[in-house]
């Protein structure tokens, strides 16, 4: 499913789908990948920080600016969570590549993701739930269409994500309380 955000429609679109695909018997986990190394690999980290300071979600919530997770320490982090919280939904959050028309959606899928696939050759599919805005476009070098995105344009996809979420969850929490 793929939705703008920018629009009202897309909004309560994204929150209907992401509610109908939520499991809160136990708080949900959103693993947040990026690094602030890289302007469009910001939009996980950022999405954490909203999630966490602006809106305190009712969910666990990784990579944090300070606490990233990145290529390099995504299997530790994922195996550290999976025993943490051993029967929560894990929902991937991660900057995505797409074609030019696509910059912008956002992609909520009903299975996991292949997280810093640009920058990751094992392609093991983690998460239960993956939500991967489209930053940039596909190009002869990945890496390099990776970096051309606009801060303004992350933070505002990362903003309105983590308002979203939040809406989600929160309302996800109160259908299964009554």
């Amino acid at each position: 499913m793929e939705f703008y955000l920018e629009t009202k429609g897309g909004k309560f679109d994204f929150i209907a789908s992401l509610i109908k695909l939520l499991k809160v018997d136990v708080l949900p986990v959103f693993v947040c990948i990026g690094s602030d190394r890289v302007v469009s690999d910001m939009v996980g980290p950022l999405t954490a920080e909203f999630l966490v300071n602006k809106f305190e979600v009712s969910a666990y919530v990784y990579g944090r600016l300070k606490n990233p997770i990145v290529a390099s320490n995504l299997n530790s982090a994922i195996q550290y969570i999976k025993s943490k919280h051993k029967n929560s939904q894990v929902v991937i959050i991660d900057a995505s590549l797409g074609d030019f028309d696509e910059v912008g959606k956002i992609k909520l899928n009903n299975f996991g993701c292949v997280p810093a696939g640009v920058f990751n050759s094992n392609n093991i599919v983690y998460g239960d739930v993956s939500i991967l805005p489209i930053i940039s476009t596909y190009g002869i070098n990945e890496k390099l269409f990776l970096s051309c995105a606009k801060f303004n344009k992350v933070y505002e996809i990362a903003s309105n994500l983590a308002a979203c979420i939040s809406k989600a969850v929160n309302l996800s929490l109160k259908l299964a309380d009554n």
